[in-house]
């Protein structure tokens, strides 16, 4: 599992680092912040959702190595 874990997050930063040396991260991050909707009467943006779930993530996978 822990091999697995390992090669998803470095696949996922190679791919963070492709886009952001094509020039088509800065890009992606504009249209996700663009798409936006509310929850209640507070408008949220993909882009901060994403950040939301991607820290919960984080936090769960550290609290089980922990």
């Amino acid at each position: 599992m822990l091999k697995t874990l390992e090669n998803s997050i470095s696949g996922f930063i190679w791919i963070l680092m492709a886009l952001h040396l094509s020039g088509l991260l800065p890009e992606m991050l504009n249209a996700l912040e663009n798409i936006k909707f509310n929850i209640g009467k507070n408008p949220v943006n993909l882009l901060l959702a994403l950040q939301g779930v991607l820290t919960i993530v984080v936090t769960i996978f550290i609290a089980l190595w922990v």
